[in-house]
């Protein structure tokens, strides 16, 4: 009989689904083990195996940040756990999650403070990943400081941020929070002992960098919110419904001397800790001014959304698993970039009433029935005239105001929200017109390479982006099966790791020139040549060697092609792919 996926690794699958492909294929990999699908394997296999590992693996990936000087790009370290440790450190954060508030008057310690946004724990049966989404708590911050800024219009709303956040906590310092974390909410001894050893973990990684926190795994997050914690709950208690954090980012609202009076005393409580702000990108702005000019990031609203198009695709998948081809060829003919995932394995495993039942529990499944594919192309359709139409006034409005004014930034956030869409829904000569109109607007600089490799089927441009840049133009290019020019003059680290990405997801890419041999390229090639790494020193992908075996060749891609459970959604890595924020 064939073992269902338990709660700890549908979190685990799906919070990484949104992080990193490579860790999402090797989880799938991982999971292939049925004893490995139950959470008493993560409770007590993967975390034992964590507690006794000698050398901690780490896949160090480059991740875009922004555009320096002389239009060279800007990474940001990420190093991601192998597998084993993903469902390890999920089953400690599950833990974590459950653990009770003490008194009503203050939160679960685990738990975010109130004015936090950002990294609260699933909890119970909830399966979208170890932290909930994180739009969510973005979009409520948003909508909570926009109510404050109403009750209040001749406030003040002041933003900051912490100067290199979690490179600055020190290995010492988040020892010590978890520790009375720890003792605070009475974890036992073996969690204790995990997370202390994950901690370990990461020192042995930095160590000779002195970079800090880890920024990658997802107990990171929570550190990152116990070192703040105590500062929340005592901002929070001096401007109730005025104080807003999401990760390092803090917004005050209030008449102007208060809000000078808390970020001073934000200031000096960061600054016990060894942290500080960020004096560069400071903005101070009324709340009359800031109503003016809030960003809208969704449109839920509009009887037609991108909520309703996605809703009824991912339903008509899941009844109608057979449609996946017909649906993407009424794609390709209506020039939407959209290959849908296969839910008929999982599907066959679900019964209809249970179907029903669990569908109903989701927004976006009571949104609209019945299903049509002809209404889902209608939709995209709609969706593609009205984000064209918008574009152009949202672009206008950012290319005629200043590099700092609070206009163009105000209207950056609903420009990367039209760009990510119209990356599938837009012509190829509309691509090809968007970037153009936004080649002077360093900002978006990636969304520019990404539309540019999509319309001219060339790679090599985007490759210096990185690796999620990479993730993010496979899904579209993919859809073409003519070959991908690729030429690659300089095979430096972040252009090597977005070729391994594009080999992973069985882009055919044509070549101009061999390349040397690279562990993560070998892997992302998969077929025998994996076998390669099976005495590889590296020993993360020395690992998913091993975990991939050679009876399967394609395992790699069709695990990318196919949904892990009837949960999974229908991601779309150039809106999904979790942004630049930790």
């Amino acid at each position: 009989m064939k073992v269902k996926p338990e709660i700890l690794a549908r979190r685990a699958v799906h919070q990484y689904r949104h992080r990193d492909i490579l860790a999402y294929a090797s989880l799938r990999l991982y999971l292939r083990n049925q004893c490995a699908l139950r959470d008493r394997w993560a409770h007590e296999t993967a975390s034992e195996l964590v507690l006794a590992q000698n050398q901690p693996s780490y896949n160090h990936i480059l991740n875009f940040k922004h555009m320096g000087q002389r239009g060279c790009c800007e990474f940001r370290d990420l190093y991601i756990p192998g597998p084993n440790e993903i469902l390890a450190e999920t089953a400690l954060l599950a833990v974590c999650a459950d653990i009770p508030a003490v008194c009503a008057d203050i939160p679960a310690v685990f738990q975010p403070s109130p004015g936090v946004y950002s990294y609260k724990l699933s909890s119970g049966t909830q399966t979208q990943g170890v932290y909930q989404y994180y739009f969510y708590g973005f979009h409520n911050r948003h909508q909570d400081i926009m109510k404050a800024c109403k009750q209040q219009p001749d406030a003040v709303v002041i933003y900051t941020d912490i100067r290199k956040f979690y490179p600055s906590v020190t290995i010492d310092l988040a020892k010590n929070v978890w520790g009375k974390a720890c003792n605070n909410g009475k974890l036992s001894d073996r969690y204790r002992m995990l997370g202390m050893k994950l901690l370990e973990n990461y020192e042995h990684i930095t160590r000779d960098n002195n970079a800090g926190l880890l920024i990658g795994p997802m107990f990171s997050h929570l550190i990152g919110n116990l070192i703040l914690r105590d500062i929340d709950l005592k901002m929070t208690k001096a401007a109730p419904g005025r104080y807003f954090r999401y990760v390092d980012d803090f917004v005050f609202v209030a008449p102007k001397e208060k809000a000078y009076e808390l970020e001073k005393n934000l200031k000096i409580m960061l600054n016990e800790i060894g942290l500080e702000l960020h004096s560069c990108k400071r903005m101070e702005v009324s709340a009359s001014k800031w109503l003016e000019y809030a960003p809208i990031f969704d449109d839920d609203k509009s009887p037609v959304s991108w909520k309703t198009f996605i809703g009824q695709l991912k339903q008509l998948m899941l009844f109608q698993p057979d449609s996946r081809e017909a649906m993407e060829d009424k794609f390709r003919d209506a020039g939407i970039r959209i290959r849908p995932i296969d839910y008929s394995a999982v599907r066959q495993d679900w019964d209809f009433l249970s179907r029903i039942r669990s569908l109903f529990a989701n927004q976006w499944f009571r949104l609209r029935i019945p299903l049509s594919p002809d209404r889902i192309i209608a939709e995209g359709l709609q969706l593609r005239c009205r984000y064209m139409k918008e574009l152009d006034e949202v672009l206008t409005r950012v290319q005629n105001s200043d590099s700092d004014s609070l206009e163009r930034k105000m209207s950056l956030p609903r420009l990367r929200f039209l760009l990510s869409r119209l990356g599938y829904l837009a012509t190829t000569d509309k691509l090809q017109t968007i970037a153009e109109a936004i080649s002077d607007v360093e900002e978006v600089a990636i969304f520019e390479a990404i539309y540019k490799a999509i319309v001219e089927h060339d790679v090599s441009e985007l490759l210096k982006f990185g690796a999620h840049a990479a993730q993010k133009v496979a899904q579209p290019l993919k859809l073409n099966s003519n070959p991908v020019r690729c030429s690659i003059p300089n095979l430096t680290e972040e252009v090597s790791q977005a070729y391994a990405i594009l080999l992973l997801n069985g882009v055919p890419l044509e070549v101009s020139n061999e390349l040397p041999e690279n562990p993560m390229i070998t892997f992302c090639q998969g077929g025998k040549e994996v076998t390669d790494l099976f005495e590889s020193s590296d020993m993360y992908f020395r690992e998913l060697a091993c975990l991939h075996g050679i009876d399967e060749p394609d395992v790699l891609r069709l695990s990318l092609e196919t949904a892990f459970d009837r949960d999974e959604e229908m991601v779309l890595d150039m809106i999904d792919l979790m942004p630049n924020s930790y």
